[in-house]
Parts: C-alpha cells; structure tokens; sequence
C-alpha cells in the first residue's frame, strides 16, 4: 500500500512539475535536479520516464540538449554505455546549431568519457579535440579553467590506455594547473588527478612516487564517501605492494578495494580490481582464490564487450542505413550519370574477377577467426580441416633469435631421445595461470620478448617452459608468440576502426615486430593476404555489408 501511495504521489507530482517546467526555466531546472540527486537513486524507471518527457515538452535546443544529457547520465549510471552515448550524440547535433558553447562543450566531453568506456579511443580523442577547439569560447573563466582541465584528464586517460605514460603525466599535469583555478569541486577532481599520476608512475615502475600520489589522492578524499576514485587508489597502492612482495600490506588494501568494488557497477573498477587480486592470488599461491577471481573477472568483461559489442552493431546498422539512402539517391540521377557507372562497372569487372578469389579467402579466413576466437583452447590460426593458410613463415620474429633457436634445438632433442619433463602439479598450475596473465596483459607486443626473458618472467626455466607450451598450447615458443601477436592485430583492426588508419610500420611496432617486412611476411603466412589488402577487404566488409555473417 505504501508502495501504490508513493507511486502516485510522485507520479501526480511529476506531472505538475513537467507541465510547470515546460514554461518556467527555474522550475526546469529544479526538476532536472531532483530527477537526477532525488528520484534516479530510488526509482530508475521513473527518472528515465521523466527525463523523456522533458524532452518531449521542451521547447529550445538548450531544454532538448539538457533533457537529453539526463537521460544519457542516467543510463550511465546504469553502464548502459551505447545507449548513453546515442544519447548525447543526438544531443550534440541539437545544440551545435546554436551559438551555446558551453553545452557543446560538455556534451563533447562527455561524448569523450563514453567513447573511451568502450574502447573507441579514436573517436574518444575526436571529441577532447572538439571540446579544446570550442573551450575559449565559453565566457565563464571559472567554466573554461574546469573544463579545461577536464579535457586534459580525458586525455590522459586516453593515454594510459595507449601506454603513453609520459605524455599522461604531461596532461595531468596541465589539467592540474587548471584545477589549481577553480573552487568548485576541486578537491575531489584533484584526487582524481593525483590517482592518475599514481597509476602512470606505476606501470613505469617508478613504485615511490606512486604510492606518494596516491596516498595524496586518499588524503583529499578522506572526509569523502567511498567512489570509484577511492577504490582505484586502494587497488593502485595494493598493486604497488604487491610488486614490492610486501603481501600482508597489500591484502589489507585489497580488501578495502575489493568492498568498494562489490557496492559499484562501475565495470572498468571491477575489472582492474580483479586484476590486482589475480596477481596476489598467484604471489601467494592461492589456486582456487585466483580461479575463483579470474571467473568473476571474465564475467565483467564479457559484460564490457556485450556492450562494445551492442554500439559497434547500431552503429553498423546506421551505416547501412545511410548506404540504402545513398543508394536511393543514385537511383534517381539522370542517365548520363547512370550510363556512365555502368561504363565504370564494364572497366573494373576484370579487375573484380582477379579479386574475387582473394574475398573468398578472406571471408572464410574471418569466419575462421570468429569461431577459434569463441574457443579458449584453440589458440592457433591455422585449421587444420580446411588448410585454408600456409605455415607461418620460419623466421623467428622476435628478439634474440640464435638463443630462441638454441633453445628450441635444445628442446627438440631432448623429445628424439624420449625424455619426459616432470613438472610439479602446483609449478604447472602456477606458469598456466602466469601464461594467461601474460597474455591478457598483452606483454607479447613487448620487442624483447625471448624464450629466456619470458621464462625469468614466469620464474621458471626454459625447459620448463618450452615444455608446458609444447604440451598444452601445442606449438613451440615461436609459434606461440607469433600467434598472439598476429591475433592481438587481427582483433583490433576488426574491433577498431582508427587501427586501420595505421601505418603497416606501426602495427608491426605495436604487434612487437622487430621490422615492417618481417611483419608483413609473418602476416600474410597466417591470412595469405599483405596487411595492407587485409585492411582494406575488412573495411569494404564492414561498409558495404558483404559476408556481414562471418564477420560479426
């Protein structure tokens, strides 16, 4: 009964409060506010069917672009990242037709956050860019000082993600100097700089200075209820410990991590908390703690890449839209214009005939891909059933390569003369469990990774180590490392966009590669296509929707 009672309070309310909102830009406001502080927390449904109304009555492109960003914050907050960013994109093109620099500026920067949730981070760095060009527009210097810094932040983190973590330094650094301006939130968005600085100085093993910024980030914070800043300070100070094997002091920060973990949605804070406790997991060898984390870990990312997953599908589903426009459009163009493509189509078919063998290699090598990427196990680019691809080049691409051979030599007579490795049960399980780390971590891109580099790394021998890879992943240290590779450039220039607008000299550097040619040679052994053909047939699958099936 208390239930129905408040329901229709607040219904009646809301009623009064839109219609009152729809000519009063006080009581708009107050409303917005209240949907967003009071009524979100308790009731989500509600809020978002006040949100839409408000959009509904709204009456200029600033109430439209206001009622529009509530929505879009409000499912935020529920990690519906795609639709938040839907959202703000249409309200974007609302408020750039007027002169509101100030909106354009916030939606862009929001726009930014989101893009950068999903791990489009080319389209993350659009809108910081837009959002800096717009910033000296705004006539508010407290504004334009808050905004600038936040800009910088989004940057950094930007960074972080691309491992730049000198160039992320640079930003906080300049975003700090804003902040240092300003009197509204300062605190907290100074903690929030402090934890990036943290973070930055950790992964370069400067482990000093990281646990000074931190500890600086949980002193501003400390009259502050726990959030998603207090949890990545913990989690950064543990991890810090843990580097240091000063275990105890790192399970007490853990703990605290953890805890603010389990009260959030906030999924990249799961994510990297999970890591963290991974890593512990291994450091005391817990088996079944770290399993127990790796499982709740997957969990969070296969939640993160559904909704990846979900934009890059609408946003696939608008570019077919606008190609059947397009196509429309050239439908109803006089028969000159027509006479003229067919003239084109005439001229190209030969050269179509010559390419379309290579589509067809193409599209089953992807339908390939797809499925042995569903399967854990399977690791391998190659399928044996349909030998589809040549055997990947013998050159080892990889550092060190006469004691790579040396190695593998090694290894390989030792099997002719019928030797078996005994490993320890709890050895074996530990260099698994590091093996999956070292490859989730993507350290495989590192040039100087060798046989020897990985087994001091794994805190075994090489032995050892050839060994396991032989038994379990059923290819030598060679293989393995140029399957993660060419795997880990394989997913990102299908996921991601911007990776295709590389150079091929880039991608061999980010995949590890000591040079563009060995690159080249190693790539196309394992698709039968140079990288550069191979980007430009993904991109004509994605734009004109050819084997759309396999690909997707």
């Amino acid at each position: 009964m208390k239930k129905i009672s408040y329901f229709i309070i607040i219904t009646v309310y809301s009623i009064f409060s839109i219609q009152a909102a729809a000519q009063d830009p006080e009581a708009y406001n107050k409303l917005y506010t209240k949907v967003y502080l009071e009524i979100s927390p308790k009731d989500m449904p509600l809020a978002l069917q006040i949100a839409d109304s408000l959009f509904s009555i709204s009456k200029t492109p600033l109430f439209q672009t206001k009622s529009l960003m509530l929505s879009a914050s409000l499912y935020q907050q529920q990690q519906s990242l795609t639709k938040a960013a839907e959202l703000a994109e249409e309200a974007y093109k609302i408020i750039s037709k007027t002169s509101d620099y100030n909106w354009m500026v916030r939606v862009s920067g929001f726009l930014a956050t989101q893009y950068r949730m999903l791990q489009l981070y080319g389209k993350s760095k659009m809108y910081c860019d837009r959002a800096l060009a717009l910033v000296s527009k705004i006539n508010n210097p407290e504004m334009v000082k808050s905004t600038m810094g936040l800009i910088h932040q989004e940057l950094a983190y930007n960074d972080i993600a691309a491992k730049d973590y000198h160039s992320s330094i640079q930003h906080i650094r300049e975003s700090q100097k804003n902040f240092d301006r300003i009197s509204q939130n300062k605190d907290y968005l100074t903690a929030d700089n402090e934890q990036l600085l943290g973070l930055s100085y950790f992964h370069l093993a400067d482990y000093k200075r990281a646990l000074y910024h931190y500890q600086n980030s949980l002193n501003l914070m400390s009259k502050m209820p726990d959030n998603i800043v207090k949890g990545l300070c913990y989690n950064g100070i543990a991890a810090v410990h843990i580097q240091r094997e000063e275990l105890s002091q790192a399970k007490h920060y853990l703990d605290s991590a953890v805890k603010i973990a389990g009260d959030s949605r906030h999924l990249p804070l799961k994510s990297e908390i999970y890591k963290t406790s991974q890593q512990y997991y291994l450091k005391v060898k817990d088996l079944a703690g770290f399993e127990k984390v790796r499982q709740k870990q997957d969990s969070v990312r296969d939640e993160m890449s559904s909704s990846r997953a979900q934009f890059l599908d609408s946003a696939l589903i608008r570019m077919e839209n606008k190609n059947q426009e397009a196509q429309r459009i050239i439908k109803a163009r006089n028969i000159p214009i027509a006479i003229a493509t067919i003239f084109i189509i005439v001229s190209i078919s030969c050269f179509f005939f010559y390419r379309r063998r290579q589509k067809r290699r193409f599209a089953q090598f992807m339908a390939d891909f797809e499925i042995r990427r569903k399967i854990p196990s399977s690791g391998s680019l190659i399928t044996g059933s349909t030998n589809t691809t040549p055997e990947p080049a013998t050159e080892v691409l990889i550092s060190d390569d006469s004691q790579n051979h040396k190695a593998e030599q090694e290894q390989s007579a030792t099997k002719k003369q019928g030797n078996q490795q005994v490993i320890p049960e709890e050895t074996l399980q530990r260099i698994l469990a590091s093996l999956d780390l070292f490859e989730e971590e993507h350290l495989f891109t590192s040039a100087n990774v060798s046989l020897s580099f990985l087994s001091t790394h794994l805190n075994t021998n090489s032995k050892y180590l050839s060994y396991i890879l032989k038994q379990y992943k059923q290819k030598d240290f060679t293989r393995y490392i140029n399957d993660l590779r060419i795997n880990y450039i394989l997913k990102n220039l299908k996921e991601d966009p911007e990776w295709r607008k590389y150079k091929i000299s880039i991608l061999a550097e980010k995949a590890g590669f000591s040079s563009h040619s060995k690159f080249t040679n190693i790539f196309k052994a394992y698709t039968g296509l140079s990288p550069s053909t191979f980007i430009q047939y993904l991109s004509g699958e994605e734009t004109a929707g050819i084997t759309a099936g396999n690909l997707l």
